[in-house]
């Protein structure tokens, strides 16, 4: 039984460092038998034997696994090592499967060296990417293998109470004045600096922002907003101006519809005159011509909502008016009708000279 149990712990070792080194490398570089593997090999030594007493030495010792290679072993330690240096310490590497390596840095550690942590990343002598935990408090911690990331978010996390606290106090610059929108501007970007909490001075930049979150009667879609970052500050200022450019654009456009619309309402009013002033005579008109201008008398020209809509009605309008004057326009005396007074009247009027007195 002495034999059966060194043999258990023996392979029970085997099986850890297979697995530890499977672990560290972060893929399979030992295959680890399975239990399909296993039932196989007790069916094959046992085969026959009713009882342990029918098994010797010989036999069992068949069970033994044999012993990971120690080459291999050691260089799959050697790249994916128990510790690292950082900052001149040792730091312990944790393995867990399915996951990278992991470096927890102390509470400490992270407030004084977090800045310190190389944007490039830290990474094992075999090539592996390592993942650094920062630990904020006991219970709050934020790791990730991108240490730019990484340690923008711990500044924000750190930094972002301060920096929205001086944002409040932060220099006030006009925003465009959308009740007059003909001298209304964008003021140029705005740089100052500031200082964290820690000390640094870095700068701010203040700009006219739009404010996609305007609300029922907020008078102006544009706020002040102050960034860290240059280039987003930029976006901002641009679009903004964009934004302002848009509304004066959309504010000529609303007073040429406007302009339009009075001239479409004079026209409108020449219709409706010159349908009213023809009495039966309107009856005479072909049925297209008396529903055309039925059509342009009834339109609501508030339905009307862009230039293009209200000059296609004007240029319509227009050309109605033309045709009614011309229907109903008053026509000269033919020269038969002359002659038929002048016969009646005789000298009384002449086609020349009309009558006489």
């Amino acid at each position: 039984m002495e034999l059966v149990r060194s043999i258990v712990v023996h392979n029970r070792g085997v099986f850890e460092e297979m697995r530890d080194l499977n672990t560290r490398a972060g893929k399979t570089v030992v295959t680890v038998p399975t239990q399909d593997q296993l039932e196989q090999m007790l069916k094959e030594v046992f085969a026959g034997a009713r009882r342990m007493a029918d098994l010797d030495s010989e036999t069992l010792e068949m069970l033994r696994l044999p012993p990971v290679d120690a080459a291999l072993s050691a260089r799959v330690k050697r790249d994916n090592p128990d510790t690292i240096t950082l900052f001149g310490r040792a730091f312990d590497v944790i393995y867990d499967e399915g996951c990278a390596p992991r470096i927890v840095l102390d509470e400490a550690t992270t407030r004084s060296r977090w800045r310190s942590l190389p944007d490039a990343g830290v990474t094992l002598p075999g090539g592996r990417r390592a993942e650094v935990v920062l630990r904020l408090s006991t219970w709050n911690t934020d790791e990730d293998t991108d240490l730019v990331a990484l340690k923008q978010r711990y500044e924000e996390r750190i930094i972002g109470p301060a920096w929205d606290a001086w944002r409040h106090g932060a220099p006030v610059f006009d925003i465009p004045n959308v009740a007059d929108l003909a001298t209304a501007t964008v003021a140029p970007l705005l740089e100052t600096v500031w200082q964290t909490p820690d000390g640094q001075r870095q700068p701010a930049y203040g700009t006219t922002a739009v404010n996609s979150f305007q609300y029922y009667g907020q008078p102006s879609p544009f706020l002040r907003q102050w960034f860290r970052n240059r280039a987003e500050a930029e976006t901002a200022h641009a679009t903004a101006v964009a934004k302002l450019q848009a509304m004066k654009g959309h504010a000529a456009t609303l007073r040429e519809i406007e302009r339009l619309r009075a001239e479409a309402r004079t026209q409108q009013g020449q219709i409706r005159s010159l349908r009213q002033g023809a009495g039966s005579n309107w009856y005479i008109l072909a049925n297209v011509v008396r529903t055309g201008a039925d059509t342009l008398i009834d339109t609501w020209l508030d339905s009307l909502t862009t230039v293009e809509a209200i000059n296609a009605w004007k240029t319509n309008a227009a050309a109605m008016i033309v045709t009614l004057n011309a229907a109903f326009a008053p026509k000269p005396p033919s020269v038969a009708s002359l002659a038929a007074l002048n016969n009646r009247f005789g000298s009384k009027y002449s086609k020349a000279n009309g009558p006489r007195r």
